[in-house]
């Protein structure tokens, strides 16, 4: 508490800063890993409990989208409460994932085994694997056939994924962690500024203890500890995906 009560007032407010983000972050991060669902592409459908099913809502374009469980079977699919479909399975993949077949509407669009591991992955009845990737031009996304996709439209892959439950927390509790030590390494630099400026010193100069910072050194120090702290909260916010 001494070494912080003599320390320079602009130092005191980038520690003080520093130590507001890594509060409301945590809080954020809390907030955000509770939430469970799967990714649509780049967007997050939240899995809620809605009148005793599961449901995953989501907002694509300025749509509001939601792929209600009406059981193991079936999937509703709606956008802006307006009925744009129905999913059905065959089985259960969860307990029997090879030779199902998917429906849209009663018409078939797959039929072949699915693959559960850390992601869905489809091979059909022809032993062929079935892609879910995407190119995206800047002027909308595209299948590697060169169709343009709907981004409100679902993948196969991703009908798979609510069928098989496979469900995810948002945000990465890992780039919390590096926005931490960020932070901890920018406090320790302005708390033991002279110390570590003369420690790297005596490897290069006798006496270094003697040696003062030039009024450029003190410049650049401050600088440095606004980037880092810059730094970090790009790390968070990247984090909260």
């Amino acid at each position: 508490m001494k070494r912080f009560k003599e320390l320079a007032t602009y130092n005191k407010i980038v520690i003080i800063i520093s130590m507001i983000m890594v509060l409301i972050f945590s809080i954020l991060y809390v907030l955000t890993l509770s939430k469970e669902g799967i990714y649509h592409g780049d967007v997050f459908f939240r899995k809620e409990n809605v009148d005793g099913k599961i449901c995953y809502v989501g907002v694509i374009e300025a749509k509001d989208i939601s792929f209600i469980l009406e059981d193991d079977h079936t999937i509703s699919y709606m956008i802006d409460d307006i009925d744009h479909g129905t999913y059905t399975i065959d089985k259960d993949i969860k307990v029997d994932p090879l030779d199902a077949t998917l429906k849209k509407d009663g018409e078939v669009i797959f039929k072949g085994d699915v693959i559960i591991g850390d992601d869905i992955n489809l091979i059909d009845e022809n032993g062929d694997v079935v892609f879910d990737m995407t190119i995206d031009t800047g002027n909308g996304k595209y299948d590697l056939e060169g169709n343009k996709i709907d981004p409100s439209v679902p993948s196969k892959h991703f009908i798979m994924r609510l069928f098989a439950d496979k469900t995810m927390h948002k945000g990465d509790i890992s780039m919390f962690v590096y926005g931490v030590i960020i932070v901890i390494i920018n406090i320790i630099s302005i708390l033991f500024e002279d110390e570590l400026f003369r420690w790297q010193l005596h490897f290069r100069v006798k006496d270094a203890d003697l040696v003062e910072p030039s009024s450029f050194e003190i410049i650049l120090r401050k600088i440095v500890y606004v980037v880092f702290t810059a730094l970090a909260l790009m790390v968070f916010i990247i984090g909260l995906g």
